[in-house]
């Protein structure tokens, strides 16, 4: 799903050859929430996985998640800490606010 990139984007999802990506792009730009939920619409999967801008998946995160679902038949959601990447990871604000907001989990 792509909110109207004003980069490369669109080229480079059109780019990949694989029946199991769709790409759908917004005419304009929905805004976070808008484009979500839109998102939410269109899927066709029994699994959803959203993955952000400037967000890196590691290889097996989703064979791992789905697995949870398949053994806990209860589970509604599934979620994986995640790792932030500093431009300048010497950055005394950018390191105050990882420290912050870095964990989402308890």
């Amino acid at each position: 799903m792509d909110d109207d990139s004003t980069d490369n984007t669109p080229g480079i999802a059109r780019s990949f050859d694989d029946p199991r990506i769709r790409f759908v792009a917004n005419e304009r730009n929905l805004g976070i929430l808008r484009n979500r939920n839109r998102c939410l619409r269109l899927s066709k999967g029994s699994f959803i996985k959203f993955l952000f801008q400037d967000d890196l998946l590691y290889p097996i995160c989703v064979e791992k998640m789905v697995r949870l679902f398949e053994l806990h038949e209860q589970v509604g959601m599934v979620f994986a800490p995640r790792d932030i990447l500093l431009e300048n990871p010497y950055d005394p604000a950018a390191i105050a606010w990882k420290e912050k907001y870095g964990k989402l989990q308890m």
